[in-house]
Formats: C-alpha cells, sequence, structure tokens
C-alpha cells in the first residue's frame, strides 16, 4: 500500500471542511449537541455533586464507559458529512452498536499516550498524533481490531504528524473567540476542526487527491459516489495540493 505524504497547505484543508459543511451547519451543531450531551454534561453533573476525590473516580470511570463509543460514533458522522453522504446527527450514537472495539480502542490509545507522557511531555504529544486517525480507521474498516485500527494510523501519520499539529494550531485564534462565549461556539467550531481532521485523513489514504487546477478542493475517488439526491453535489470537486 503506497504511503502519501501530505503536501496540502492547512488554508486548503480548512477550505475544503468549510466548503462540506456549507449547508449542513445545522446538523453539524446537533450531532455535537448530541456529542456533548453524552461526554461532556454528564461529567459537570458529577462535579457538581460528589465531593471531589470521588467525582474524580466517577469522571474517569464514567469517560472510560463512554467516549470510544461516543467518539467512534462522532466521527462516524463526520465522514460522512465529508463524503457528501446523507446522515442524521443521531449517528453520533452508533457507535455504542461496536461498543466493546470503541471501549478497547480508546483505553489502548490512553493508555499508550500516558506512557510515552511519563517519559516527557513531548513524546506523548506525539504518541497523540500518531494514533490520531484510528476512530476513523476503524470507522472505514468495521471488520478489524483495535491494535490494527491504531497501526494503520501509525502508518498514515508517518511523516505526517507535523502537518495535523500545524493544521490544530491554525484554529488557535477561534478557540479562544469560542472560550469568550463561553463555549458555545465550541458548538460550530468542534464539527470544523474534526471536518478539517478528515480531510486531513482523507488526503493520507487516498481517497481525496489534491490535484493543480483552478479550484481548490480534493477529488473524490469512485469508492465515494456522491448520493444523487443530494442538491450540494458539487460540494466534492477538487482541491489544488501546494507546492512545498
Amino acid at each position: 500500500m503506497n504511503h502519501i505524504i501530505i503536501r496540502e497547505t492547512c488554508y486548503n484543508m480548512r477550505k475544503g471542511a468549510r466548503e462540506a459543511l456549507r449547508g449542513r451547519w445545522t446538523e453539524a451543531v446537533k450531532a455535537t449537541l448530541i456529542f456533548a450531551a453524552v461526554a461532556v454534561l454528564p461529567t459537570i453533573i458529577i462535579d457538581s455533586i460528589f465531593d471531589k476525590d470521588f467525582a474524580r473516580i466517577l469522571v474517569f470511570l464514567y469517560s472510560l464507559a463512554v467516549s470510544g463509543p461516543i467518539s467512534l460514533g462522532y466521527t462516524s458522522f463526520m465522514l460522512k458529512i465529508i463524503r457528501n453522504e446523507n446522515v442524521d446527527p443521531s449517528e453520533v450514537l452508533s457507535g455504542f452498536e461496536r461498543y466493546g472495539t470503541a471501549i478497547v480502542l480508546y483505553a489502548v490509545m490512553s493508555i499508550f499516550i500516558f506512557l510515552w507522557a511519563l517519559l516527557f511531555i513531548i513524546p506523548g504529544i506525539i504518541a497523540m498524533y500518531r494514533y490520531r486517525l484510528a476512530f476513523m480507521v476503524l470507522c472505514d474498516n468495521p471488520h478489524i481490531g483495535s491494535f490494527e485500527a491504531i497501526n494503520e494510523s501509525k502508518r498514515l501519520m508517518s511523516g505526517n504528524k507535523g502537518k495535523l499539529f500545524l493544521l490544530d494550531l491554525t484554529f488557535i485564534g477561534w478557540m479562544i473567540l469560542a472560550a469568550m462565549t463561553f463555549g458555545i461556539g465550541y458548538l460550530a467550531l468542534y464539527p470544523y476542526m474534526i471536518a478539517a481532521s478528515v480531510i486531513f485523513y482523507e488526503i493520507a489514504n487516498g481517497n481525496l487527491q489534491p490535484k493543480v487546477s483552478d479550484i481548490t478542493y480534493g477529488q473524490y475517488i469512485s469508492e465515494h459516489p456522491e448520493p444523487a439526491d443530494n442538491e450540494n453535489s458539487g460540494r466534492g470537486d477538487a482541491e489544488k495540493s501546494a507546492e512545498d
């Protein structure tokens, strides 16, 4: 399998994310609300009810129980948005159908990142980026196990970790602005950030093929045809590759 080194600019990947979300922001915000209601809201309630030490234990156990499945479901939702497929915000809950695999993947990733972080913070950050695409890989390959998803993420990220790190850095300004809205802005910012990461993944796995042209969006290969009934069928047209 060919390995792709991503040379697309962060600007173009963000632009691709915005183009994919155009006309679908309402769906994305609803999906993010569901994600937050499952992954974040209960931890806030736990913190407000129980004493600090006991709450910390309960939050850890709750996060371990739901973070994997809800992350898998949200990733599945965003993949379908980027691929211009029809999808309902309830797709965010679909990860619970693969509960065991999702929990194991989340737990293994967390353990690996923690162990690397014990060496120093930088190895921990590198490990986090090394495994960053694992949930996307699992969505596309439901028959594989957690370790296979991690290994494929490692392969895709080889030589590309710095590019994804730079892509994340470009959102810092938006993150500051979202924080100034008491977090409400994250309902729109979070899907935007994840959509850009999915664009990154689609280029890394060869589904999006940047080409030199007058337009700036990647073009899907035939494995991901656009739905005939989608009025935004032009969303998946080509994005120009930036030269290094």
